[in-house]
């Protein structure tokens, strides 16, 4: 809740500094894990073998099995699109590149940020590989002392590390530092939304009353997240459903703004309509997952290496669906955004081809890719003048003299625009010019 008053109070401002030193508690508390894990299985060589023999480290499996949850395609496909949206999108990232004062400085942020996320995803990835190395032969969830995976690096830490002062507590910072600094910030980005596009055209405030009405949106942000935290702890693996709901919305957003910069001619309704087709075939395949799990691999640990002093949990009961639809569900998560964002832009396409391109307005063409733009100035250009071919002339009424050809009007040229210096004070076409 501090953390929430922190966001409202300080803003954007706030936000960055405190997450500079959550950062840092972040790293000290993953180095913590991985040094005392490497003193206790001893050299590092033992890590890698141990899960090479279970054949975890396979960088490029080529296979296109879409069910299988680690490909080469699923990583680059579901996490190009995810970190796409994350960086050059997202309106977290958007709000802090625009509160630098240059280009120049929002892409320097951009690429030490780039250096800080690649350090902290190779300590991550260490300490996964180093705590399966240690718990392969002695599950702690078959042992039943976890109820769920996402419990193994905190059981770690107070299994080793329980017993020296202030190390528990700084490694639950890490973890709290690590969800908080996330939150945060998009307390501040979607306040920003919600005001910027659908209160402020409904409400007249003034400055003081707009910064009140932000702080109370962001206010309300951070309790429904609070509420929702609750709610988390029956999911049987959070960051599975934060990915797959995440990925939904971001891999239709990704798609919509590609749209927006490669094709000009896609207006706002078809932008929204296939907006809504790719998220909601995305979350229906989401909820089906939940709904109908197929059936999980093989196991890869054991409890051959544990103590005699634990209890093996009894696996409740439980039904597995495939083929038909089925096959649709058991989908790795790891695709959900790419099938969100594939789906949103195959339907834009089609509508815009069937429809979109002579109702099309007129676009900006600083808004459009450079080679894209050349391609839309010539369309634009072509339109304007079929349309100006296709204007007949205002007739206008004729004075003075009849004129058999009916070519001459006020002012002359003949052409229905009035030309007064081709004209006499009297209104009647000048000759002798």
């Amino acid at each position: 809740m501090a953390r929430h008053l922190r966001s409202v109070r300080g803003g954007i401002k706030a936000v960055v500094w405190t997450d500079v030193l959550q950062v840092l508690l972040m790293i000290f508390g993953l180095l913590i894990v991985l040094i005392k894990g490497f003193t206790m299985i001893g050299e590092p060589s033992e890590v890698f073998e141990a899960v090479n023999k279970e054949g975890l480290l396979e960088f490029f499996d080529m296979s296109l099995n879409f069910q299988k949850t680690f490909t080469f395609w699923s990583v680059v496909g579901g996490n190009g699109i995810t970190w796409i949206s994350g960086f050059g999108i997202n309106q977290v990232m958007v709000q802090r590149y625009c509160g630098l004062a240059t280009i120049r400085k929002a892409r320097t942020a951009l690429y030490i940020n780039m250096l800080g996320v690649s350090l902290i995803l190779t300590i991550s990835s260490l300490c996964g590989l180093l705590l399966f190395a240690l718990y392969h032969r002695c599950d702690p969830l078959k042992a039943s002392m976890i109820t769920k995976y996402d419990q193994l690096m905190p059981h770690f830490v107070m299994e080793t590390l329980g017993h020296l002062p202030g190390i528990t507590g700084l490694f639950v910072s890490a973890v709290y530092s690590g969800s908080l600094s996330t939150l945060s910030s998009g307390y501040n980005a979607l306040a920003a939304i919600v005001w910027e596009d659908f209160i402020k055209h409904m409400v007249k405030l003034s400055p003081t009353g707009v910064m009140w009405a932000t702080k109370a949106i962001a206010a309300g942000f951070g309790l429904i997240a609070v509420a929702l935290a609750f709610l988390s702890g029956s999911l049987p693996s959070v960051l599975s459903a934060v990915f797959v709901t995440t990925g939904s919305i971001k891999g239709a957003t990704a798609a919509v703004f590609i749209l927006g910069v490669l094709l000009p001619w896609c207006g706002s309704k078809i932008a929204m309509s296939s907006l809504f087709t790719g998220l909601g075939l995305a979350l229906w395949v989401a909820v089906g997952r939940l709904l109908y799990p197929a059936k999980p691999a093989g196991a890869r640990t054991t409890l051959e290496e544990c103590a005699l002093n634990y209890t093996t949990k009894v696996p409740a009961t439980r039904s597995y669906y495939s083929g038909g639809i089925y096959e649709l569900y058991n989908v790795s998560y790891l695709w959900i955004p790419v099938i969100s964002f594939l789906v949103t832009l195959v339907v834009a396409v089609s509508l815009t081809v069937a429809f979109g391109f002579k109702k099309s307005a007129d676009v900006d063409p600083s808004l459009i890719l450079p080679y894209m733009r050349k391609i839309y100035l010539k369309t634009r250009t072509h339109k304007k003048q079929e349309s100006a071919k296709d204007e007949e002339p205002v007739p206008m009424k004729t004075e003075g003299k009849s004129d058999p050809a009916g070519l001459s009007v006020i002012g002359g040229s003949g052409n229905g625009y009035v030309n007064h210096a081709m004209t006499s004070d009297n209104g009647v076409e000048r000759t002798d010019m």
